[in-house]
């Protein structure tokens, strides 16, 4: 997992130092409860399921950015797993099918409801958050029109790499 850190240059940080790690090890357990659940989808074992709500909660607590993970869960569901079917030519989708679905995100969407209750509260107490009366519309409208290049000190290329690639013309195939 830090190998994929440390080769794009636009976030090395996260395995060059070592108060960034929260960020490889959220990277980790989103990735290993994505595939754990993957596991589980098909056949619907308990062993799986309760693996993936294990590394959705390390993820939580690794770093809180982990709240998307039932977003993405409910969409791979749709596609590409294909879990929500119709019983109905010309209907999208059966209710039976959503009530299941929806049964098993339950407990995932209550853990990110509460871990953003927590991050808001903890947030809250360290003074980081502000009223939006504190800040006015068109401040906000201003400094979310910054261009990148002006807040990055990094040069940034075609994916975000520091380098240009050129594609140059060789030798025609075939002829």
């Amino acid at each position: 997992m830090a190998f994929l850190f440390a080769v794009h240059p636009q976030h090395v940080e996260s395995v060059a130092w070592v108060t960034e790690r929260k960020d490889v090890l959220s990277a980790l357990f989103w990735m290993l409860a994505l595939c754990s659940y993957l596991r589980y989808a098909p056949h619907r074992k308990p062993g799986p399921y309760l693996l993936t709500l294990l590394f959705y909660c390390l993820g939580l607590m690794a770093k809180p950015m982990v709240v998307t993970l039932p977003l993405i869960l409910v969409l791979l569901d749709v596609w590409p797993l294909g879990r929500v079917t119709a019983e109905t030519p010309g209907a999208i989708f059966s209710r039976q099918n959503v009530r299941t679905l929806i049964w098993d995100k339950l407990p995932f969407f209550a853990l990110a409801i509460a871990m953003s209750a927590v991050t808001y509260y903890a947030q809250a107490q360290a003074g980081a958050v502000r009223s939006l009366d504190a800040s006015p519309l068109g401040l906000r409208w201003g400094t979310r029109s910054i261009p990148q290049r002006s807040i990055s000190p990094k040069p940034s290329g075609p994916a975000g790499w520091p380098f240009s690639i050129r594609w140059e013309r060789g030798p025609r195939l075939g002829k």
